[in-house]
């Protein structure tokens, strides 16, 4: 199993804050009820980008690189490969499935975002793996999170690849569908 840690560094409050502020209201240091944060989470709003999470982690090289394509509203440090920094093996010989150490610091949107193409069961199953690890992780710090970080096709209802990977025709895509278009209650 790998091991990923998660540590949240701006809350719920501050996307509250930010949130009312486009109203023209203020609200320092109060907590959003539950189904405003639910809202929050289906909606596109900009807010949603204030909220915060250092995750650390080892994966694959190749697994890394899949996911620092996605650059919006993360940034990702990953260990280095180059043979002055390190001494376990010689970068030029390395093979893909090396191990490496990341660490990214990622914004609400960038998790709902990410989430949508790496848990798409068409992305790399080992991404897939590492990914879902990743909102395992997010999620037990902040749960409410868990109905809205999930694969594109439950937040379009559809599948949008050229070749679909069958899961809209499983009894889960329905099940999680139909959380993600209740509200997840």
């Amino acid at each position: 199993m790998r091991m990923i840690t998660c540590k949240k560094l701006i809350d719920w409050d501050v996307v509250y804050t930010a949130a009312l502020a486009t109203e023209r209201k203020v609200v320092l240091g109060k907590h959003p009820p539950v189904e405003w944060k639910r809202k929050m989470l289906r909606s596109p709003h900009s807010p949603i980008r204030a909220m915060k999470y250092l995750v650390q982690f080892e994966c694959e090289y190749f697994v890394q690189n899949h996911l620092v394509r996605h650059h919006e509203g993360v940034q990702w440090f990953v260990g280095s490969q180059r043979n002055d920094r390190q001494s376990d093996y010689d970068r030029r010989a390395a093979r893909q499935d090396t191990p490496v150490m990341v660490t990214c610091i990622i914004n609400g949107d960038a998790l709902k975002f990410i989430s949508r193409r790496r848990l798409c069961g068409k992305a790399s199953p080992e991404t897939r793996e590492v990914w879902k690890g990743i909102v395992d992780a997010v999620c037990e710090i902040d749960p409410i999170l868990r109905d809205y970080l999930v694969p594109e096709c439950v937040c379009s209802g559809f599948c949008p690849e050229f070749k679909s990977c069958g899961f809209v025709d499983t009894p889960k895509f329905k099940e999680m569908l139909e959380k993600y278009r209740s509200g997840a209650k």
